[in-house]
């Protein structure tokens, strides 16, 4: 995409006034800036949007951003002269058609220039088009579809793409469960979906390169609920590793539930679409030992301790995708102290902001909106998502 990526005299004031002032335990701050413009005061407070699976098979994780983005609000919302930042939520259910239906209602009837999500690749990438045409900021913390990097001017993501952590598994797989003497295998399950399919493209490009053999690539559509058919055809095969590849936490953990009742006993690795409690509902004992590759947050970094204790206090279940959406809001948050509510400046902003130093970690976005964030392999224990050692 020909993403905005022009200097302008603009970026220098832009360094000067980022900084958000008094210093909150757990909000990130712009790395190289120390003073503060207030925008002009005016009565009415200033409204956002927010776009995410607040009910579906997706609902822990958009609640717990929600939880997250009204965690911050409640610590850190003195800077606007006697305004306040206020979200607006609707409910994108982890799909295109509501999403689009979310963000023209934001658009439309609130007004807003900046719009925080979506969580799932297939609600960002819908809401991308309306998002563009309207100048308004779309930022999501939780999409990994390689196809958002092309999604448009205003389009922006603090999540790394699926490239990154396709890549990673596949290397893993190799290293760890194939044989280097002879041609080996695996099998991958995957929905048809934006996400699932990005994931797919690129596990399969990376397997190609280095010169790993495909013994299953099936694809299930939206809603499907018997998997036996298709791990039927996992357990025949020659392959030494399994990748589950759902849209949602409940898709991944019915898949390793019927695997185990068949008798599969691969390893098995999952997107980080498993990342949810619905995960262990539908899963149950069979999600012991599935591994994935996840956002890591450093529990060394005094501003991830204190936002892990804040976020388990508050009986947030997921810390990483709580800890994008809490540094996506506090961008936002100084976007606006300092440029104002407008999307067209916001949009400036981003690309020119100085180095941020978050939850998630310390970044900055290119000229395709993305950032770089570090991802670690994870892995179930005792059922919870522990680092893999």
């Amino acid at each position: 995409m020909s993403k905005f990526a022009s200097k302008s005299l603009l970026v220098g004031l832009i360094f000067i006034l980022t900084a958000c002032g008094e210093t909150a335990s757990i909000s990130g701050t712009p790395t190289d800036s120390n003073t503060t413009k207030q925008p002009e005061t005016v009565s009415k407070d200033i409204i956002i949007g927010y776009v995410g699976p607040l009910t579906g098979d997706a609902a822990s994780l958009g609640k717990d951003e929600q939880s997250a983005m009204e965690m911050f609000l409640a610590t850190k919302n003195s800077m606007l002269n006697g305004r306040k930042l206020e979200v607006r939520y609707e409910d994108g259910i982890c799909n295109g058609q509501n999403a689009v239906s979310a963000i023209n209602k934001l658009v439309t009837s609130d007004k807003v220039q900046v719009v925080l999500g979506g969580l799932c690749s297939g609600e960002t990438l819908a809401m991308a088009p309306t998002a563009n045409q309207n100048k308004v900021v779309l930022f999501s913390s939780g999409s990994s579809s390689p196809a958002i990097k092309d999604a448009g001017d205003y389009v922006f993501r603090n999540w790394p793409s699926d490239e990154v952590a396709a890549k990673q598994t596949i290397e893993d797989i190799k290293e760890n469960y194939l044989s280097e003497t002879a041609p080996t295998s695996f099998a991958i399950i995957s929905e048809n979906s934006d996400f699932a399919q990005g994931f797919k493209k690129d596990a399969l490009k990376f397997a190609k390169e280095m010169g790993i053999l495909v013994a299953v690539d099936e694809t299930f559509n939206p809603g499907t609920t018997d998997f036996k058919t298709i791990l039927g055809k996992v357990k025949s095969s020659d392959a030494k590793a399994l990748i589950v590849n759902a849209q949602t936490p409940a898709g991944d953990g019915l898949i390793v539930k019927q695997a185990a009742e068949l008798g599969i006993k691969l390893p098995t690795y999952a997107s980080n679409a498993v990342n949810g409690t619905e995960f262990f509902e539908q899963g149950k004992s069979a999600t012991e030992e599935v591994m994935f590759y996840d956002v890591a947050l450093d529990e060394e970094r005094p501003i991830v301790k204190s936002f892990m204790d804040e976020a388990k206090a508050k009986s947030i279940n997921n810390l990483t995708y709580s800890a994008t959406k809490y540094d996506a809001i506090n961008i936002v948050y100084n976007a606006i102290v300092a440029v104002g509510n407008d999307g067209e400046k916001i949009k400036q902003y981003l690309y020119n902001m100085p180095l941020f130093e978050g939850v998630a970690g310390t970044y900055k976005f290119d000229s395709d909106g993305e950032v770089n964030i570090a991802l670690v392999k994870k892995v179930v224990k005792d059922g919870k998502f522990v680092i893999a050692k």
